[in-house]
């Protein structure tokens, strides 16, 4: 039980996280209620009224710490256990049926390539495979670490002993070790810690949790009992905020949930797979159906691939044009800038979205921003027989993607053929806009930064 009342907080970005929280003003929103201290660490840009450090001791235990606690956990979610074996395996099916025998010998020595390659980088993770080895290991380096910690509070880059807040929030993936590694930082200075979950699979795929912040936020109900069961996190230390990403979408504006005018032509939009994938193969079989069923003046096919598209093993060349030179998908390239980061939700991209009438995603955070602003859509859940990461094969070993199951009015494709069914039932519909019922998944009723100081002051009045 806590009895103080919370009138400062401090926010430590690690990593690029802040173009959320800058640019959709959440900050702003955080600073109507508390006085903030700003902390950004190991950024190559300026920021002015904020503590720009450079923390470079990222301690070598930790490391090994996370690698290890992988292995000691690997049993609590299938998302872990398939990622591993991304990691050492790579992406290629060996038994997919459209691999030649030429390809899958050369899948097979690429195969042997990456797991060389993984295992010499993370050898101490082999090891710990074996029990005994393990829980010496586990020993030798939580104390390794304590030991390296205590030096570095006591050193001139332990920046939290100037900070004068109690809670220090650290947005993350989860998976970032420098997050974990101040979090006892903060435990020394006896200040709590929020960790503030940024993206849907996160929890169940990304990171075991080598220590446990005193509370944590997360997307949606789903992810609270996710954080509980997996990585055993109390109720009482979990609030359900959304996402910083998507503060936007919990904006009332004048006519945000009114119907678009209805005109002849449908504006159709393929979102990409980040993950390994031969989805030029499915926007081939959409072009073919389209020309074969409808009028050219009809619909409009457009294509936006995923910001983090992963290097596909095999696939096919894209088809823009056809014999008469006129253009067949428009392709709308990621041009934000934001490298590996997630990109900026603001109006323009909302407005985006919003501009078509029926978008085919495959299972990504893509088709919950599309459910949140009810665009009719439909998921392409297909295997290309290529890649173990296809959709069909990642919805049955990824656990979050399994919260798409949950959702009734959701339409979900196996192959080309089902795709197209719904996409002619939708082309024929009347109705602009599809509800979703998603808010056990994510939760914008309110924005993040509303429900973040709800649950702050909470914890002040406990």
């Amino acid at each position: 039980m806590y009895n103080y009342f919370v009138n400062k907080i401090c926010i430590v970005f690690t990593g690029n996280q802040y173009p959320s929280w800058l640019d959709n003003k959440i900050l702003d929103s955080l600073s109507v209620n508390y006085e903030l201290e700003i902390v950004v660490l190991n950024s190559r840009e300026y920021f002015e009224g904020v503590l720009n450090f450079h923390y470079d001791k990222d301690l070598n235990s930790m490391k090994f710490l996370y690698l290890i606690n992988q292995i000691t956990h690997l049993q609590l979610s299938k998302s872990f256990r398939f990622r591993l074996r991304r990691m050492y395996l790579g992406s290629i099916n060996l038994s997919g049926e459209n691999l030649t025998i030429t390809d899958k010998t050369r899948g097979f020595f690429l195969i042997l390539r990456n797991l060389a390659g993984y295992s010499r980088k993370n050898f101490l993770q082999i090891l710990a495979s074996v029990d005994l080895i393990r829980k010496f290991l586990e020993i030798y380096y939580y104390k390794k670490f304590k030991f390296e910690l205590l030096k570095v509070q006591n050193s001139k880059i332990n920046f939290l002993k100037e900070i004068s807040s109690d809670i220090v929030i650290f947005p993350t993936s989860g998976a970032d070790l420098l997050a974990f590694e101040l979090l006892e930082l903060c435990k020394l200075e006896r200040k709590k810690s929020v960790f503030v979950i940024e993206n849907w699979d996160n929890l169940t795929s990304k990171t075991t949790f080598p220590y446990i912040p005193d509370f944590i936020t997360v997307m949606g109900e789903v992810s609270a009992i996710q954080a509980q069961k997996i990585h055993g996190f109390s109720k009482s230390s979990i609030a359900v905020t959304g996402l910083p990403r998507f503060e936007k979408f919990s904006e009332k504006r004048e006519g945000f949930n009114l119907g678009k005018p209805k005109n002849d032509s449908k504006k159709i939009l393929y979102l990409g797979f980040s993950l390994p994938y031969n989805e030029i193969l499915m926007l081939k079989t959409l072009v073919l159906h389209l020309q074969n069923d409808y009028l050219p003046s009809e619909f409009e096919l457009h294509y936006k691939p995923h910001p983090f598209r992963q290097k596909r093993f095999k696939e096919d060349a894209i088809l823009l044009q056809d014999v008469r030179e006129k253009s067949l998908i428009t392709v709308w390239e990621d041009k934000s800038g934001y490298g590996k980061n997630l990109p900026l939700i603001d109006d323009d991209y909302l407005s985006f979205l919003r501009n078509f009438d029926i978008v085919i995603t495959t299972p990504t955070t893509m088709s919950l921003e599309v459910m949140m602003l009810d665009i009719p859509c439909i998921i392409d859940s297909g295997d290309d027989g290529i890649h173990i990461t296809s959709p069909w094969h990642s919805m049955d070993s990824y656990l979050h993607l399994e919260d798409l199951f949950s959702i009734p009015e959701l339409r979900i494709a196996r192959n080309g053929f089902e795709i197209c069914t719904h996409l002619d039932e939708l082309m024929k519909t009347k109705s602009a806009l599809q509800h979703y019922s998603i808010h056990h998944i994510v939760e914008f009723r309110e924005k993040f930064s509303t429900n973040l100081v709800k649950f702050l002051k909470g914890i002040g009045y406990e």
